[in-house]
């Protein structure tokens, strides 16, 4: 199921009109929800490789060749179990400027709104020059050249679902 985040939502008249009344409204949503349902599918795109198999070293490579960039990050953990814990978090800090209501519409900033997550959570990057200029041989060897493992506490920043809920959206690591 396709999960579409967006800056915007329209409240309606009977909606939050304040900062303090959106936030109460946001972890009422965020709180009847979990896992996957708090997960933008942009956020997986980026972040998570769907429908994979194999280890971590197979995943990484495949992954990087998609993405066609010289360093390429995956997200080994799973976010499902704390989806929500994020997301609260999420909703608790982000700097009230940075959330503006007109017109019955609420808009989160494109910038300023990512705060420290709760949980951290490990990663692989991937050097793709590194893994392309060594021998097949060398791949399984030398795998420390091109294949780092790391845990990191990123910055999450969330959008609007459609009906206002909160969505993990992005990451800055």
């Amino acid at each position: 199921m396709s999960i579409v985040a967006q800056r915007t939502w329209t409240s309606g008249s009977n909606g939050p009109k304040t900062v303090e009344e959106l936030r109460k409204a946001m972890a009422k949503a965020a709180g009847s929800k979990s896992g996957k349902d708090l997960i933008s599918t942009k956020f997986t795109d980026d972040h998570i490789f769907i429908g994979h198999s194999g280890d971590a070293k197979t995943l990484s490579i495949k992954l990087a060749k998609l993405r066609e960039r010289p360093l390429s990050t995956l997200l080994i953990s799973s976010m499902d179990a704390s989806a929500q814990r994020e997301v609260l978090n999420w909703i608790a800090n982000v700097p009230a400027a940075r959330l503006t209501y007109q017109h019955g519409v609420w808009t989160i900033a494109n910038a300023g709104t990512t705060v420290q997550a709760v949980n951290s959570y490990k990663w692989l990057t991937v050097d793709m020059d590194e893994l392309e200029n060594m021998n097949a041989d060398d791949v399984d060897k030398k795998k420390r050249k091109w294949l780092k493992e790391s845990t990191k506490t990123p910055q999450i920043a969330c959008m609007f679902s459609p009906n206002g809920t909160p969505l993990i959206y992005h990451l800055d690591y």
